[in-house]
Formats: C-alpha cells, structure tokens, sequence
C-alpha cells in the first residue's frame, strides 16, 4: 500500500491510499485506491457537492456523513474506487490518482473549503514478447540456431517453423533456456530450389502458462526468413 499527501487542515489530512495488481498476460494494472481523512479529531460534517474520487481518468462523485465526536485522532474512509489501467505496447503506463473533499464551516479555527489530493504515478513497466536471432544462412539438412532473449526470467517459449501458412515444426523452450538448434529437411521443399522459411517466438509467461499479448491480440515476435532449400539465407522481416 502506498500513499499520496494532499491538502491540510489544522492538522487533518486529505490521503489517497493505493495498492495495484498486474496482469501480465491481459497487459494491465488494477489499480485500487481509498481516500480519507486521517488525523482529525472531533468532526461533525458532510461532504458537499463537488467531492469526488478519480483514478485513471473515471471519475465518481461521492457523499459522506462524518460525525465524530472522539478527544484522539483518528482516520475516516470517505471513499474507495477500483479501475483497470491498460499498458502500452511496450508495458509500460501510468495513472492519475485525485480527489476533493468539500466542506463548508471551519475545523479546529480554521476554514476548510475544498481540499485537494492529486498525483500521476507511473506503474511498474509489464515485460513484453521476448526478441530472437536466428541464424542469416543455411542449408537443408543443416542446423539454423538462434538465441532468444526473455523480455522476463519467468517467460518460456516456442519457436514455430513455418512454410507459408502451414506450421512443419515447434521448438519448445523451458524457462531459462535462450538458444534453439533445427534441422531443416529436404523433403520440407521436395521439388524446389528455393523456399522461405519463417520463425515465429512466441512468448509464455511460464507461472500461468498463459500466452503473453497485446491489447487481447495474439502476439507473434519478430518474423525471420529463411530462404533457399539448398542454401537457404535468414532474413529479418
């Protein structure tokens, strides 16, 4: 749980608390916040039209009865909001967190007004698909090797052969393993000769299983080509 000071009044405070979850594979952050009023003593009032909680930009009017009439401090819940936050592309994102407690009258000899909490956080950045090399040339029946670099520690992947639309191979690779070797076979181009290949990453988060995406869209990394049966060349598309 973090915190974010707002205005003062005689010693009373006005506080957003937040906490927030990830979703790695959904690209998102539900971000959750209270607003309060801490370090008040006795206090007998409502907020007025014009309060209001805002995360991430969706906005909600609040109204609250505070009556309090205790000799020690304590910290009153005016309003809670939940929302959900996309990422961009690259994971990362922020979101603005605000709100208003309206009063009229005075607290403690001193006039209250509108008090004010306002501050744009930035989330911890989601890791993305996972980038790869591939080897630039080879032959058929020959190895094409290549490396994948884990956008996490905790992402695992499968590289996918393809020849046009159809899928003739998948390398599958653990969490921790970077480097992939395989054997193009002759008989993928029987009667050509020349041909492409192309290599597909796609990225896992390796605590769920679940494919990671983008914006809800299956997400396939970076395309190599790969061509010629008998001296076949990588090409980056």
């Amino acid at each position: 749980m973090a915190t974010i000071n707002g205005t003062s009044v005689g010693g009373m405070t006005l506080q957003a608390d937040y906490s927030y979850t990830q979703n790695t594979s959904a690209n998102t952050s539900t971000v959750a916040v209270t607003l309060k009023l801490i370090n008040h003593y006795a206090l007998y009032a409502s907020a007025l039209t014009g309060s209001y909680i805002s995360v991430g930009g969706s906005k909600t009017n609040y109204s609250k009865s505070i009556s309090y009439g205790g000799s020690t401090t304590t910290n009153t819940t005016l309003a809670t909001k939940t929302v959900t936050v996309n990422h961009n592309s690259d994971g990362t994102a922020t979101c603005n967190i605000s709100g208003t407690f309206v009063m009229n009258g005075t607290y403690r000899n001193n006039s209250v007004g509108t008090m004010t909490v306002n501050q744009t956080i930035t989330l911890p950045k989601i890791a993305r698909s996972s980038s790869f090399t591939v080897s630039s040339s080879v032959n058929t029946g020959s190895a094409i090797s290549g490396t994948v670099t884990p956008s996490s520690t905790a992402f695992n992947h499968k590289l996918l052969l393809k020849v046009g639309s159809t899928t003739k191979a998948t390398i599958t690779m653990a969490v921790g393993t970077t480097t992939f070797s395989y054997t193009i076979p002759h008989s993928w181009f029987p009667s050509s000769t020349s041909g492409t290949v192309t290599a597909v990453l796609q990225t896992y988060n390796g605590r769920t299983g679940t494919e990671v995406v983008v914006n809800g869209g299956k997400l396939e990394s970076i395309k190599k080509t790969l061509n010629k049966p008998r001296i076949l060349s990588m090409l980056n598309i």
